[in-house]
């Protein structure tokens, strides 16, 4: 469990439970306040740095399985100090 899920009103699972893997991305309003994960270490973590950055995931990433390389590239945009210049 990454965060606190209970002022949560959205939630978008990614995974499958007969797969006994799964993570729950929960959401108050459009920001990401925790995930819960089971058997799925790389999402923990992922969401770690999401919610350390203020990052939301959109839930067409979430449940396709893109939110590594969303947040990736949302990080090369912005840097972790916030949007950069380009000259």
């Amino acid at each position: 469990m990454v965060g606190l899920s209970a002022k949560a009103d959205r939630h978008v699972v990614a995974g499958d439970p007969a797969d006994n893997a799964l993570a729950v991305y929960h959401f108050q309003q459009d920001r990401l306040v925790a995930i819960d994960t089971i058997n799925r270490p790389a999402d923990h973590m992922l969401g770690r740095k999401m919610i350390a950055a203020g990052y939301g995931p959109d839930e067409a990433d979430i449940v396709a399985g893109r939110v590594n390389q969303a947040f990736k590239t949302r990080m090369s945009e912005t840097g972790p100090d916030g949007p950069q210049r380009v000259a």
